[in-house]
């Protein structure tokens, strides 16, 4: 129980740092979003600027939550392809909040908090390249600039989350339609550079 409310104070508190910023938001402000009374706040953290940190840290995606079930091993690359820039868009657009935050660290800076964040986003980063260095030593794709490769995708997830977000239908998270055919127009790009000629 102790875990489950600590994860509602956190959720509302990135919730709401994210839409007013660290100084605009109150403790009291987050009990009363995630239901529980301020002192609650203050067992679990030790002042507002711990809050907010935490919140940052646990809000920064990393690879554990990319889903691959489903993944070919190569044998249907365009579809390995597709599901990974898929889930890695989706993953990003979830975690739009914690990008926000992310900008409001100089109010609240902690160099050793910034670092752990960016070590887990670098983290997915790794997961693909790694993946995509596998297929190469299994000789089933071309050798080429696997970082680079990541590096780009990871730079247009950023960018292209919001552009999703903004142009969602109504009453959806996101555009799911354009994420879709986001995903398959880059891993048709990729399997054909990538791909090993017959």
């Amino acid at each position: 129980m102790k875990a489950e409310t600590k994860e509602k104070i956190l959720y509302a508190a990135v919730e709401l740092f994210a839409a007013n910023g660290y100084k605009n938001t109150t403790t009291l402000d987050i009990a009363y979003r995630s239901g529980v009374d301020e002192t609650t706040i203050y067992k679990h953290f030790k002042n507002k600027k711990s809050l907010f940190q935490e919140a940052f840290v646990v809000m920064t995606p990393d690879r554990s939550l990319v889903p691959t079930r489903g993944l070919t091993q190569g044998k249907d690359l365009k579809k390995d392809l597709t599901l990974f820039i898929r889930n890695y868009m989706i993953l990003h657009i979830n975690h739009m909040p914690a990008y926000r935050i992310s900008m409001l660290l100089d109010e609240v800076y902690d160099k050793r908090i910034y670092a752990f964040s960016f070590r887990r986003i670098e983290g997915m980063i790794e997961q693909f390249e790694l993946y995509l260095t596998e297929l190469n030593r299994k000789g089933m794709i071309q050798t080429a600039d696997y970082k680079a490769i990541t590096e780009m995708l990871f730079s247009l997830f950023l960018t292209k989350a919001t552009e999703f977000i903004i142009t969602a239908p109504r009453n959806a998270k996101y555009n799911k339609k354009a994420v879709d055919a986001f995903a398959d127009r880059y891993a048709t790009y990729i399997a054909e550079l990538l791909r090993v000629e017959q």
